[in-house]
This record gives C-alpha cells, sequence and structure tokens, in this order.
C-alpha cells in the first residue's frame, strides 16, 4: 500500500495541466511594479487560465502567488488582477564535472517535479538541494543533477550485494504487492528490510527480498537493532507543564461586525470559517479539561491566523509566544499551514495540520503531521474494503469519462488489483470497468449482488446518472452504490437515491451519537451554546486528546514516534505512517459509512 502514497502529487499536476490547455499561448504581463519594497508582475487573468497555468508562465510557485493574492484560494475570475512575484530565474548550469559526479536528467515535455523524483527515488528536497537555482521550475530542455552516479546494478535477478540477505532486481511495472508474492513475504517484512520503498518502486532496482538460511539469526538481531534505532528513543525530559499554540481562522475582527441578532431574524447561519474554527478550539479545550492534571499542565495560547493576511501570519510565527510553543494545531488552510509549519521547523516544534488532505505540507518536515488522510489513501482504503466485503458479487467501477477523474479510477482499479492478488492470492481482474448508464446495464447481474463504483464528485454528472440507475433498477433488482462522501452535501442529488442504493463511502470521521463518549462531550458543548456541535467539535476533541495525551506521556519528542502511538478516538482514529526518514507523518486511518434506512452506520 505505501508505495501509492505520493502518486496523488502527480495527479495534481495532471489536473492542472488538463485546466491550463485552454490558456497555452498565454503571455507574461510587461507590467512591473514595486510594491511595499518587492517587486511584481501585475497579471491580468485570461478567460480558462487556472492558478497552475499562471504559476508555470511565470515559472514560480503557485503557493508564492496565493501567499501574494489570498483570495485566490477561494478561485480566480477572469479579467482578475494578480501580484506575481518578480523574480530572475536562469537555468542550472551543468560542468563537465557534473558530467563525471552526477547523474543528469534531460527534462522533456509532460514531465513533473513528481515523475522525476520517483524516476530516480529522491524526495523534492534533494533535487532542489542537488540544483539550487531550480526553486521547482520545470523547462523542456532543462538539465538537472538528480544523485551522484553509482556503479552499474548486475543484470541477474537474484545478486548478493547485501551481506545476508537475498536481493532481487526490481522489473518494470512490478509493485511491492508483486514482489511479496513472488517470494512468499508480507508486504511488512518488504517494507522493513527495504523502507526507501515507501516512496516508490523503480525498475532494475534492488531490494531485499529474504534473508540467507545461514545468516538469519544475526540478521534478524540487525532488524531489531536498526527498528530500535529508527524509533527515534525519546531523549528530552518530560515537563510539568507545556505551552499549546492553537491556530485558527477565528476571524476576531470580523466577528465583532456580526450581527447576531440579525442572522438570527434573517434565519441565517454563522458565518462558517468562524464556526469551524471555533468548534475545533472548543473541542480541544474539551480535550485539555480532561487531561490536564495538578502535575501537567497545558498552557494555551491562541492564534487568530488571518489566511487573507500573509502580513499577519508572518507577524505571528515572529513573536515569542510562538517559538516557546511545544505543540502547535493549525492553522487549517494549506497556504499559512506551509509559512507556518517552516517557522516551526526552524524552531523545532511539532506541528499537525486538522483538516488538510495534501501530503505535501509534511514535505522535508519531520516535525509536521495531519491528521485527515489523503484523497489517494482514501482510494486505497476503499479499495481494500471492496475486495475483502464484494469479491464475490458483480463489482462494477462506473468511469465518468472525466479527464480530472481518470487517475483515481485508475488507482482504485490498480489497488483493488494488487490487495486482491497478494492477500486473496487471485491475480484475474474482477472489476468490471463500463461508461454510462448503457454500459451499466449492460453487465447488470441477476444472479450476484451488484456493486456500482462511482468515483467522481461532479454534481451534475452525478444527478444525470443516479437518476438513469433510478429508472433501471425497478422493484425486482437491487442495485448498491459506492461512491465518495462528498455526495452528501450536494445540494441537487437526491438522498432518496442514496437511501435506495445502500449509499456506501470512506470517511475519516464517523459521529456515533448512540456512543456513551460522544453523548458526555455533547452535552458539555451543549450547556456553552444551547446547540447541538458538527462534526468539527468532536474532530477537535479526538485530536486534542491523541497529541496532549502523547506530549503528556512521551515528554517534547513525542513527534518522532507518532506511528508507535497507534489510538482510537471517539470519531476517528489514528495511525500514523512516514513516507520516508525527512517527511512527517500522515494519518491512515479511515472508516467505511453506509447510508441506509435514512440513517448513517458504519460499515466496518
Amino acid at each position: 500500500m505505501h508505495k501509492f502514497i505520493f502518486k496523488i502529487l502527480f495527479f495534481t499536476f495532471v489536473f492542472g495541466i488538463v485546466f491550463s490547455a485552454c490558456s497555452q499561448t498565454a503571455i507574461k504581463s510587461t507590467n512591473i511594479q514595486t510594491i511595499s519594497g518587492k517587486k511584481f508582475y501585475l497579471h491580468k487573468v485570461e478567460k480558462g487560465q487556472s492558478l497552475y497555468a499562471i504559476s508555470k508562465l511565470y515559472e514560480t510557485d503557485l503557493n508564492a502567488i496565493v501567499i501574494e493574492n489570498p483570495d485566490a484560494i477561494d478561485g480566480i475570475k477572469t479579467g482578475q488582477e494578480l501580484k506575481i512575484p518578480y523574480e530572475k530565474n536562469k537555468l542550472e548550469e551543468i560542468s563537465p564535472a557534473d558530467y563525471e559526479k552526477y547523474e543528469i536528467h534531460k527534462v522533456v515535455k509532460g514531465e513533473t517535479v513528481f515523475s522525476i523524483c520517483k524516476k530516480y527515488s529522491i524526495s523534492e528536497a534533494t533535487l532542489n538541494e542537488l540544483n539550487p537555482s531550480f526553486k521547482n521550475n520545470l523547462r523542456d530542455g532543462q538539465l538537472l543533477k538528480v544523485g551522484e552516479k553509482k556503479a552499474k546494478i548486475p543484470s541477474e535477478g537474484i545478486v548478493s550485494s547485501a551481506p545476508g540477505y537475498e536481493m532481487y532486481k526490481v522489473e518494470k511495472g512490478e509493485t511491492v504487492y508483486a514482489i511479496a508474492k513472488k517470494f512468499s513475504i508480507s508486504p511488512d517484512d518488504f517494507y522493513l528490510w527495504n523502507p526507501e520503498a515507501k516512496a516508490g518502486l523503480r525498475t532494475d532496482q534492488l531490494v531485499r527480498v529474504g534473508i540467507k538460511k545461514e545468516s538469519k539469526d544475526s540478521i534478524l538481531k540487525q532488524v531489531v537493532v536498526a527498528t530500535t534505532i529508527a524509533s527515534d528513543t525519546i531523549l528530552a525530559s518530560k515537563k510539568a507543564s507545556y505551552n499549546v499554540g492553537i491556530m485558527l481562522p477565528f476571524q476576531f475582527n470580523e466577528t465583532d461586525l456580526i450581527n447576531v441578532d440579525q442572522l438570527i431574524k434573517d434565519k441565517q447561519s454563522f458565518p462558517s470559517t468562524q464556526s469551524i474554527a471555533i468548534e475545533l478550539y472548543q473541542g480541544i479545550k474539551y480535550a485539555i479539561d480532561s487531561l490536564q492534571t495538578a502535575d501537567c499542565k497545558f498552557n494555551i495560547q491562541l492564534f487568530d491566523t488571518q489566511d487573507r493576511d500573509s502580513a499577519q501570519i508572518f507577524k505571528v510565527v515572529k513573536e515569542n509566544t510562538f517559538r516557546d510553543l511545544d505543540l502547535c494545531i493549525g492553522p487549517v488552510y494549506n497556504s499559512s499551514f506551509k509559512v507556518v509549519a517552516e517557522k516551526a521547523k526552524e524552531n523545532g516544534i511539532p506541528i499537525v495540520s486538522p483538516l488538510t488532505q495534501q501530503n505535501k505540507v509534511l514535505f522535508d518536515n519531520v516535525f509536521a503531521s495531519k491528521t485527515t488522510p489523503s484523497n489517494f489513501t482514501l482510494i486505497e482504503t476503499l479499495a481494500e474494503f471492496v475486495v475483502d466485503s464484494f469479491r464475490n458479487q458483480n463489482v462494477v467501477m462506473i468511469n465518468s469519462g472525466k479527464p480530472k477523474e481518470q487517475a483515481l479510477m485508475k488507482a482504485f482499479k490498480m489497488h483493488y488489483n494488487d490487495y486482491l492478488s497478494i492477500v486473496y492470492d487471485n491475480i484475474a481482474d474482477t472489476v468490471r470497468e463500463v461508461k454510462g448508464i448503457a454500459g451499466a446495464k449492460t453487465v447488470y447481474s441477476s444472479v450476484k449482488k451488484n456493486y456500482f463504483v462511482i468515483i467522481s464528485e461532479d454534481e451534475v454528472y452525478l444527478t444525470d446518472l443516479l437518476t438513469q440507475l433510478n429508472s433501471f433498477v425497478d422493484k425486482k433488482k437491487e442495485l448498491n452504490v459506492i461512491g465518495l462522501k462528498k455526495w452528501i452535501s450536494l445540494e441537487h442529488l437526491d438522498s432518496e437515491y442514496l437511501n435506495k442504493f445502500n449509499f456506501l463511502y470512506p470517511s475519516s470521521v464517523y459521529v456515533d451519537y448512540s456512543n456513551e463518549q460522544v453523548k458526555k462531550a455533547r452535552k458539555v458543548f451543549y450547556s456553552m451554546y444551547f446547540s447541538d456541535p458538527e462534526d468539527y467539535y468532536y474532530q477537535g476533541v479526538d485530536i486534542g486528546l491523541y497529541y496532549l495525551e502523547a506530549l503528556k506521556m512521551y515528554g517534547p519528542d513525542f513527534y518522532k514516534n507518532l506511528d508507535q502511538h497507534k489510538k482510537k478516538g471517539i470519531v476517528m482514529d489514528f495511525n500514523f505512517f512516514r513516507p520516508s526518514q525527512t517527511t512527517g507523518f500522515d494519518n491512515r486511518s479511515l472508516k467505511m459509512v453506509r447510508y441506509s434506512d435514512y440513517k448513517f452506520t458504519k460499515a466496518n
């Protein structure tokens, strides 16, 4: 499973390329101005242009554009003027000596930073370190150093280049699951012997696939020692009190202007951003009150991170109160989290991203962790659940035909078959793939249960498809639909269809209102606000309980061992995985939820 974790970055680049197709002829603005001491291009957004296309046009980082134009995080419009950081970029110069020492890669059209890093099994940080003036700006024909030259790999499949281990040379297209099956080992053992494989496999890579019989005892001892060292034994002493920073978009300056009486009169909701912030904070506060004791205190430092004000965020991270933190929870949005996480890294502060799904916030920062699994982890979990539960039934994937969704559908099918192969020793492709209602009707089975997998979030497409499926499935027919959580919030998607099709979806959060701990937490919230909380409150409770308990139990260095601190919360679970020794931890725990009989229940 772990080999798939960074592919989602590839999907991001693919989507950007698709969205920017209609603006390939755009040219740079010649309007260059100095604003507050910094030089900017002033760019007018053309029809159909995406932020990705603009970042490529100006050869600059997309996040740099968002930081200077905070409104852009919610989307851009034709005619909108953007400030683009002015930077003089130049290609990395490659000397004859470099050719002797390094592997050199020539960038070709369509390549991405992720694909290059995967090809040579290096991180983005390493690529930037080898090419200081690169700055993640790819250009056709560009030459990049991608690692020091190594001795040629022998041509044989099994080689003895690592004492005590049987070695294998990876063939083109092989997966971890395929190799594990070939040598009758578990994927867990494979990753234990080859931790670098968590970032992906490449053709001709040498991997350990077994322990030589005569060396088994000595190697096992080495593995135990290596595992102990890799776990980063806690060094820092526990403390009597800890400073916990909570960085959320409270927007206090705007909240003062809100007319609560008018909101009630107009039957409007409290602004969503503040609601999310308040509920997360109250959940974390509940956790603090539950864990705080006389010999262990938690001092809360609140930071109102205005995501639309980059200057305010930079000001916050320079304060002494920030530098003195033992733990920082937030910010919630990627643009501001990236800025704060860099400063947290400089000051050795563990930092938690409570809501973002993007794995890129973990890159090159061992102090960072995120509690919401990525979309790709979600797809992997969904595939495994479908295999475990319905492999002997009629499983059909309906392809939406939409370009931006193809990568996720392909990922589902690939992981489904890999998992089926290694866990159930079945090499046959049991997922049928069709397009549209016509294809769905063709493969419908009258003798097996039907499970239609639809990996799409397009409201218009889904509304039309489910309406047609409803017309097709009469009282004598049965159909189960598997999709994504976003469906339940789509305004025009009929909930009657979801109920009729026993809708199943993966989610990081499931609130069981009959759970006694949920009831207890809800009672506290209700006593303060006389209303029931949303899911964000319960997420705040679990995040607070997990991290503060770890801080209390292990001390300031708790962040080094999150993968060893597994825990089931009241609405979400924690099962952390670190893709490499230079990145932070990603939570990979998900639940399957079913909507049937007009109520949500946990399916797994």
